[in-house]
């Protein structure tokens, strides 16, 4: 195994906690009650099926790279030095350990290992255990080559943030009840909307939450960024068509807040900036593309290479 892939010399490994020993952490009591319905009884056992496979799961990258000949460095919590210092980055978890990962990588390529494939997607997670020796030997020889994937850096007050979203931006009131109010100007045409909130992602994050409220799922080549409106709010029947409700650009986006509520989400909930009212957010591709190996045929695999138009 050495000899093979002795163009990587060092290694950052990522682990997850499972979502049982999350949960633990949080002081939830994980123990099944003794009078359950069989709704409840599934909800504990996935949970605790989930947590011996993902257990397995590391056991086997450990022992895989344990004999690998790699200088291996491990971390839960990577810095964004550790992963530069790194020739690949390997997280072992889902998508939610691939893109809390990601926001701390900005060159070096990195590989997902789905470490609980019969409970969770992996999206961005081309690996299992089973298959992250085959993968090494084939970025190794050459013949993988990883994948440039739109990133999106959002600017508040024409300052970047720290992190790029990999998937998407949600722009929206700190409270899930409250209305999203906001100017959105792209390109030349601007509006005034009142909404649920707005969501804007790249090409790899149309397959996520933004289908899911009715986007259009984009070719992996897609450099544009999609754009979507959530429950925009119309004053009265005959109010005129939005112009602005959804739809694909390369422009930025720019959206100045009408509240003094709001907030930006990146790539779900753990990193936020709250918006104030009449601070401005600017929306655009980062200047780095995130590298993934076998993202193109992960996709494939999922169906989602359609091209929205």
């Amino acid at each position: 195994m050495s000899d093979a892939i002795s163009s990587i010399r060092r290694v950052l490994v990522v682990y997850k906690a499972s979502r049982l020993d999350r949960y633990r952490d949080r002081g939830t009591d994980m123990t099944p009650p003794q009078r359950r319905s069989n709704d409840v009884a599934t909800v504990y056992e996935r949970v605790q099926m989930a947590h011996q496979e993902h257990e397995e799961s590391v056991a086997r990258v450990e022992e895989l790279l344990g004999h690998s000949g790699f200088e291996i460095i491990n971390a839960t919590q990577p810095r964004k030095r550790d992963a530069a210092r790194a020739d690949l980055v390997v997280t072992v978890g889902g998508d939610g350990t691939f893109l809390w990962t990601a926001r701390r990588v900005e060159n070096t390529p990195i590989l997902g290992v789905n470490s609980s494939p019969a409970f969770s997607t992996g999206h961005y997670c081309a690996a299992t255990a089973a298959s992250l020796g085959s993968h090494l030997q084939r970025i190794a020889s050459g013949e993988a080559t990883p994948d440039n994937l739109v990133r999106i850096r959002p600017e508040i007050d024409g300052r970047r943030v720290p992190y790029a979203a990999l998937n998407d931006v949600l722009l929206a009131h700190r409270s899930p009840a409250g209305s999203s109010r906001y100017l959105l100007r792209i390109g030349d045409l601007s509006e005034l909307h009142v909404s649920s909130g707005l969501w804007c992602c790249t090409a790899s994050g149309s397959s996520g939450a933004m289908r899911s409220a009715g986007g259009q799922p984009m070719h992996v080549d897609d450099g544009r960024l999609q754009w979507r409106v959530r429950e925009l709010y119309r004053r009265d029947s005959d109010a005129p068509e939005s112009q602005l409700a959804a739809g694909l650009s390369d422009n930025a986006l720019e959206i100045v807040s009408r509240s003094p509520s709001n907030a930006i989400y990146l790539d779900g909930a753990s990193v936020t900036y709250n918006v104030g009212f009449a601070v401005s957010v600017t929306l655009r591709r980062d200047t780095h593309p995130l590298r993934v190996y076998g993202y193109r045929e992960q996709r494939h695999r999922l169906g989602g290479l359609t091209t929205a138009r």
